[in-house]
């Protein structure tokens, strides 16, 4: 036997593995979730996973910019005309403001938004409302830069226990500052209980919105980036080598089989073309190649189950969170989008209407503000939804229809004496319809002209006919 024999009893993998090639499959045992830095749900980490996602981003952005997308208004008529409110909402970007206060407390749990007031004290000191010249700016902070510096103290209060001095970190993050809570406005996240809120930086941060959903929405990505790596190895290229049992015998048979297979994937690669070994007069071996066409079957069955599991966990439609159509025979998405409107009105109830409530009052409260000032108001919002012109003029001929429906069976009770025809117009009247007042009402008819005894009531219907109450011809024309 020669000296440079070796005997293999391993498997092909170690001799025809490590052929370079320059890609590698080994990614799907991983998580893919580690390689990009997305596994610890950590400010540092929602931050990152909000920036590297498309869908992170909807979830968190999307509820808080339609919250204010419609608009809001006071429940005052006047409000249109008042220029001066309009002027200082968008010098103040109350809009903008209050969306990205909501937007980071959907993100990383609360958010403070900081009014910077000129009324003749200190940021650290309470804010005297009856002395406020002007607003100077609204900031929002996200929870990451907010640290209760103290807290109320005085037992006898409601507000004992409660924060009552911020540490914030200034916007160029270089230095601090102490402001008083009754120059902010708070805005807490998703409910959570009292336990978790101990390793928190305010004691009443809420959940994030994102973290919650944060396992369904790394088995997204995964479920992605593992469909693309599936597509890259749907075709799969088999090449037998003729002999490659005894050529392996040698380091020199190894080398020979390793250039072979290099060649075929070179000249593949290049040329498009597969050269393989024919066999010879002594040898009638031959190669073979071959491609196996790996079927992708129910990998999109799989992706809409993931996905239908992160919109369960963030409430948001997968109509509106991934574009799609609604699935399902005969589906409108109408009940998705309710969902959805319930989930915005939620937000614009418990977080956006206080926050405004306060804004507009201090609003108010300025010396230099020269529009109509207001102590009772309402925070109302504009519909998110408004029909098409199409739809509007449906609405319209199914409410006439109904009126119609309604007249009917009036003119019905009135000829079966239930109700009188003065009867009808009375309540025409106390519904507002038609225009009608007591004042604009006509008078009743003449009961003596074509009464009948036996129902008195008919000529109160008769009256509703064209040329009722007019005598008839004495002599009807001639035909």
């Amino acid at each position: 036997m020669p000296d440079d024999f070796a005997s293999r009893f391993d498997s092909y993998a170690s001799i025809l593995g490590p052929l370079g090639r320059p890609h590698s499959f080994g990614t799907l045992g991983t998580d893919i979730a580690a390689q990009v830095g997305l596994g610890v749900a950590a400010y540092g980490e929602l931050s990152r996973l909000y920036v590297t996602s498309g869908i992170a981003a909807r979830i968190v952005d999307m509820p808080s910019d339609d919250a204010v997308a419609r608009g809001f208004r006071l429940d005052d008529e006047e409000e249109n005309s008042d220029q001066d409110l309009k002027s200082e909402l968008d010098r103040l970007r109350v809009g903008p403001l209050c969306a990205d206060g909501i937007r980071w407390s959907r993100l990383y749990g609360a958010s403070l938004l900081v009014l910077l007031i000129k009324d003749g004290g200190l940021w650290e000191e309470p804010l005297n409302e009856g002395s406020i010249d002007r607003i100077e700016k609204i900031l929002a902070y996200e929870s990451f830069d907010i640290k209760v510096e103290s807290f109320y103290s005085d037992p006898s209060q409601e507000n004992f226990g409660e924060p009552e001095t911020y540490r914030l970190i200034s916007p160029d993050s270089r230095k601090f500052f102490i402001v008083h809570e009754s120059r902010t406005i708070r805005i807490s996240g998703d409910p959570l209980p009292r336990y978790a809120r101990q390793w928190t930086n305010v004691p009443w941060q809420g959940r994030s919105a994102l973290f919650i959903a944060r396992k369904s929405l790394l088995d997204y990505i995964n479920a992605i980036n593992w469909a693309t790596l599936l597509l890259e190895r749907k075709q799969q290229p088999i090449y037998s080598m003729a002999g490659l049992a005894d050529l392996i015998k040698t380091p020199e048979g190894v080398e020979r089989a390793r250039g072979q297979v290099r060649l075929v994937d070179e000249c593949r690669s290049t040329m498009n073309t597969v050269m393989l070994n024919g066999g010879t007069t002594t040898n009638t071996t031959k190669d073979d190649y071959k491609i196996l066409d790996l079927s992708l079957g129910g990998v999109k069955d799989v992706i809409e189950q993931v996905e239908l599991k992160l919109c369960a966990d963030t409430g948001i439609p997968a109509t509106k969170l991934f574009g799609r159509s609604p699935a399902g025979m005969n589906s409108t998405g109408e009940a998705d989008q309710e969902g959805y409107y319930q989930l915005v009105s939620s937000i614009q109830r418990n977080d956006l209407a206080p926050a405004l409530n306060r804004i507009y009052t201090l609003i108010f409260a300025q010396k230099s503000y020269r529009g109509k000032k207001r102590t009772d108001f309402e925070i109302c919002f504009n519909p998110m939804w408004l029909p098409s012109e199409k739809e509007q003029a449906e609405t319209k001929w199914k409410l006439a229809q109904a009126s119609f429906q309604d007249a009917q069976s009036a003119i019905g009770f009135i000829e079966i004496g239930v109700i009188s025809q003065q009867d009808m117009r009375n309540h025409l009247v106390d519904e507002g319809k038609y225009g009608l007042t007591s004042k604009t009402l006509p008078p009743p008819p003449d009961l003596a002209v074509a009464v009948d005894p036996r129902n008195p009531d008919r000529a109160l219907v008769n009256a509703l006919k064209p040329n009722v109450g007019q005598p008839a011809p004495a002599n009807p024309p001639p035909q």
